[in-house]
């Protein structure tokens, strides 16, 4: 008796049976990356803390949420791991698309920053394959937990690398003097309120109008010098001014007038003691803001994630009851998703 063992699949049969739905799958995911890319430099280069236009940040979350979105579908309904892997690097160029002047101007940089992402959603991607393999039901917000993260940490290492690139590329100071400001007031201002309202100023203030006001509540409240007459008390808090500008100018090494603003006098003393420092001084500061700020957007993304899976699964049951694609059972009791 002829005994013969069940032939081997072709590799052909791993290709997913509708070649166009796989394309209309990727030509939208490309679409959103691209997206993502253009929504990406606009709130980047365009988009003004001090008087925000919220059209920026909407079409940046949506394009994001969208991305996330088919991105995850891709290992599900792509079996061909090359086809998979083609379809990622296509993504990731898409997300690098509006870039392309940085790309020019620093092209290691540039790559070594997109290898960076194309790492983490490789990872994510197969990940989410394996997971996929391994489970009898498809539970897509599984699947979704296990290629999210990896796939937010390579955009925000993208992002923040590209925002901060003047600094990866000359060293210089790697916040700039609108950034800084805006950092300064949101961290200011929750901490003014606990102060006496006769003491509470603004950082746009003048350093010199500032420290007027402090000395003369101090003269008022010592009896020795209240009592003393006003051409006096203008020129002692006069005195007194100009020694403590002294003072700051010579511990921040900047010139500091009395018409500066706080806000940027502790700009600019940042920026120059920043530059001056040994270069390996300048890196752990540097990457230790760059870690922190990391860990904090990673933190804030969480509500995307919740919103990525919310819209994903949307997408999924209309394109399941539109017989876009189909879950089926294999042999050996576990669902598949075809097309």
């Amino acid at each position: 008796m002829d005994l013969r063992l069940p032939q081997k699949q072709a590799p052909a049969a791993e290709v997913d049976r509708s070649l166009i739905k796989i394309i209309i799958l990727v030509f939208l995911y490309l679409a959103f990356a691209t997206a993502l890319s253009f929504s990406l430099r606009e709130l980047f280069y365009n988009f003004d803390f001090f008087h925000p236009a919220y059209q920026q940040p909407l079409i940046f979350l949506v394009s994001l949420a969208g991305f996330l979105s088919f991105s995850g579908f891709l290992p599900i309904v792509i079996k061909n791991s090359g086809y998979l892997s083609a379809a990622i690097v296509l993504g990731v160029l898409g997300i690098g698309s509006f870039f392309y002047d940085k790309a020019l101007n620093s092209p290691l940089f540039f790559a070594i920053i997109s290898g960076a992402m194309l790492f983490f959603f490789l990872l994510g991607v197969f990940k989410e394959r394996y997971e996929y393999n391994n489970m009898m039901k498809v539970r897509l917000h599984k699947l979704l937990n296990v290629f999210l993260p990896k796939a937010l940490a390579g955009l925000i290492i993208f992002g923040i690398a590209l925002f901060y690139i003047d600094f990866f590329i000359t060293g210089n100071f790697f916040i700039s003097e609108t950034g800084f400001e805006e950092m300064l007031f949101l961290s200011f201002d929750p901490f003014s309120r606990f102060l006496p309202v006769d003491w509470r100023f603004n950082l746009n203030q003048n350093i010199g109008d500032i420290a007027g006001k402090i000395f003369s509540r101090q003269i008022e409240s010592d009896e020795r010098t209240a009592v003393l007459p006003a051409a006096d008390k203008e020129l002692f808090i006069r005195q007194a001014v100009d020694g403590l500008l002294k003072r700051g100018s010579d511990f921040l090494g900047i010139p500091v007038s009395y018409a500066s603003p706080l806000s940027k006098i502790l700009y600019q003393g940042a920026k120059e003691n920043f530059d001056k420092a040994p270069d390996l001084a300048k890196n752990i500061i540097a990457f230790s803001f760059f870690f922190s700020l990391f860990l904090l957007l990673r933190g804030l993304s969480i509500p995307l994630v919740w919103l990525v899976n919310i819209l994903s699964f949307l997408i999924f049951e209309i394109l399941l009851a539109t017989l876009f694609m189909a879950i089926l059972y294999e042999s050996r009791s576990r669902e598949v998703v075809v097309l």
